[in-house]
């Protein structure tokens, strides 16, 4: 298989494309170190060209870069959090206003590979209101890579991703209740903007009635 180049991709996806001449343009606000003056390799896209042009108009290449701009650390949750805030007020885009993750596992560590990877900017249809598949949970992608994602694309395009939906990831909490992503607005105009970071709870034998 011939891979495709950057170039090539960036051609025919245009600004559903996220590559390193991109996260140049928005890496200080994105909170990471310029890919140009970084010290690390950058993998080669491993699709092909018949792969990239087969991409419907929703779905990106992004390159998972995940390097703090002021360390060698790698970005996660909480420093997206501490990064962009959680009060619309303030400054946009953010985080929605919440704290239960902050002690969390998930939440403080960065377990996504550096690489290339197709994402959807919208959720399948036909997925909606159905369970997960919990026993498959790497079918999913990782809080850390939709959450880097969805603050690359608002600022290089303004655009939001996931605007009022929610998305599975590949994350558990604690209590192994699986992590969801996403709805920056509440359609219900009652929540504050913020880009959400919440759990399903499961169903287990101290949840019952009394009647």
């Amino acid at each position: 298989m011939e891979r495709i180049t950057s170039n090539k991709a960036r051609e025919i996806l245009g600004n559903r494309f996220i590559g390193t001449k991109e996260l140049d343009i928005v890496s200080e606000k994105l909170g990471i170190i310029s890919p140009s003056i970084g010290n690390i390799e950058i993998p080669e896209i491993p699709f092909s060209l018949s792969e990239i042009e087969n991409l419907d108009h929703e779905t990106f290449l992004v390159l998972f870069y995940p390097f703090q701009k002021v360390s060698d650390n790698k970005i996660t949750i909480n420093y997206f959090r501490n990064h962009f805030g959680i009060d619309p007020d303030i400054k946009e885009p953010c985080l929605y206003n919440q704290d239960w993750y902050i002690n969390e596992e998930f939440a403080n560590i960065c377990n996504c590979e550096m690489g290339w990877y197709i994402l959807r900017s919208n959720v399948l249809d036909v997925s909606r209101a159905i369970s997960p598949e919990k026993n498959n949970l790497n079918k999913y992608p990782p809080s850390i890579l939709l959450t880097y994602f969805f603050f690359a694309n608002y600022i290089l395009n303004n655009k939001i991703a996931y605007k009022f939906d929610f998305v599975w990831t590949s994350d558990i909490d604690c209590n192994k209740d699986q992590i969801y992503v996403g709805r920056y607005f509440d359609p219900k105009g009652v929540a504050k903007n913020g880009f959400s970071i919440h759990r399903h709870l499961s169903l287990t034998s101290n949840y019952a009635s009394i009647v």
